[in-house]
């Protein structure tokens, strides 16, 4: 006689609640190892089109790289085959497939967040790279704290890391480049701009600096953008004259045609509205850091105004005083004005007690009292002022800062708090410090 175990019958839930809970449990374990970062450089390529440039590219990095990485490519939304080439490398690759095109920007972005390298490449997807390629750049990078962005040298571009090629035809590019690309830290050069077709950096120049700004449309500017941040921060370019790669040259934006033009004025005039004449300012600081402020390690949050509202991914707005983050307890926070940042941005301010939202709004309208009052410096912490020309300055305890221009009073809603004229005589009691300049501009909600 056969018996068989009588068998439970499944409620139509079960499936859905068991898919719930092992999506949690995957996303929390993702969270969990969020910040656990390997020994590796992330090499991050976007992409728009041009399968089979992009195909080049990937074959040319897992033949030539001497070195631990790893593939993200972002694919832009392309319509030219793409999605299925990256699908056909399975997991040789990490990547994300987007339905449109966030810019060569927002595909970085989007990079960053996904690398899980200590060091981490930004290369255009009309990249060959050649022997000992990374190696190379590697040990430029990590040859002194100081350096903390390096590019190569290349056949096509603009700038001091273009140089003469003695080929014709690209299938005699990798016999040229292994005779070049020999190790000497003599033909490492110390520059003031590098071009985005292959940046190499540290990951903690991503949480000092921030992620690319996706205000630049498309593609161009950005990269100059992200430099001129790391050099506020006084630290060094390097282009690395032992290493070349092979550049087929800004393919994407040629097939833009005449719609290139309209994009680069467009970004030119986004960068000009952003930082103004970019190398007087850096040569402005140069002169007016004080020795002191060289000593210490200067990072973008230094850059930003205190006694602000902003926000990051959760719905969470902080109050930002004395370098620390507050939850602003608010009920209703439609009516209060914020400034968005990333998560990157938001986590370099340690935590803090949350903060009423009566306490905030006093000390956001605060206006500014004679230096002949008593506790007068410490009054003045956070308060918006301007001169006579309406130049806007936000005191501290010891130093006035210069706001750097509308577009940064816009930003960070500046304008609207300086109730308070002061005379040159008045503010030459602040001596001069860091300018405040404008956050970079997401269209991405997940950063």
């Amino acid at each position: 006689m056969l018996h068989t175990k009588s068998r439970k019958k499944r409620s139509p839930n079960m499936y859905p609640l068991g898919y719930k809970n092992g999506f949690l449990e995957g996303r929390h374990t993702g969270q969990a190892e969020f910040n656990h970062h390997l020994e590796m450089t992330s090499i991050i390529i976007p992409t728009y089109n041009k399968v089979d440039l992009l195909r080049q590219c990937i074959e040319s990095i897992m033949r030539y790289t001497d070195a631990p990485y790893e593939i993200i490519v972002i694919d832009n939304g392309s319509t030219d085959g793409t999605r299925k080439y990256l699908h056909s490398l399975g997991r040789a690759i990490r990547r994300h497939i987007d339905s449109q095109n966030r810019g060569f920007a927002g595909a970085v972005n989007i990079g960053l967040m996904m690398a899980k390298g200590t060091s981490i490449v930004i290369l255009n997807n009309d990249i060959l790279v050649t022997t000992h390629w990374l190696s190379n750049l590697l040990r430029c990078l990590y040859s002194s704290e100081q350096i903390v962005l390096v590019g190569p040298v290349t056949n096509y571009i603009s700038g001091d890391q273009c140089i003469e090629v003695p080929y014709n035809d690209v299938e005699d590019m990798q016999t040229f480049a292994r005779h070049y690309n020999r190790l000497d830290p003599q033909k490492w050069q110390k520059t003031h701009r590098l071009v985005g077709f292959c940046y190499l950096f540290r990951r903690s120049l991503l949480e000092q600096t921030g992620y690319f700004d996706e205000g630049y449309e498309v593609g161009n500017f950005e990269d100059d953008d992200f430099v001129i941040r790391v050099r506020l921060q006084k630290k060094d370019l390097m282009i690395a004259r032992d290493t070349f790669i092979h550049h087929y040259g800004s393919q994407s934006m040629r097939d833009l045609g005449e719609q290139f033009q309209v994009v680069n004025r467009r970004n030119e005039q986004f960068f000009i509205q952003k930082w103004g004449n970019s190398y007087e300012l850096i040569d402005y600081l140069n002169q007016t850091i004080s020795e002191s402020r060289r000593t210490v390690p200067i990072t973008m949050k230094d850059f930003y105004p205190t006694h602000m509202i902003v926000k990051g991914l959760s719905p969470t707005l902080y109050w930002i005083e004395n370098g620390m983050r507050h939850p602003l307890l608010a009920a209703d926070h439609h009516s209060l004005a914020f400034t968005s940042l990333s998560q990157v941005d938001i986590r370099s301010y340690p935590p803090g007690d949350a903060i009423e939202l009566g306490e905030v709004l006093s000390r956001w309208h605060r206006t500014a009292v004679s230096l002949q009052e008593e506790n007068a410096r410490v009054h003045n912490t956070g308060v918006v002022v301007k001169d006579g020309a309406g130049t806007l300055y936000q005191l501290n305890e010891m130093e006035r800062r210069r706001v750097l221009n509308a577009n940064s009073a816009m930003r960070w809603h500046l304008q609207e708090r300086a109730h308070t004229v002061w005379t040159q005589e008045e503010l030459g009691l602040y001596p001069e410090g860091l300018p405040i300049i404008a956050p970079p501009l997401f269209r991405n909600p997940q950063l």
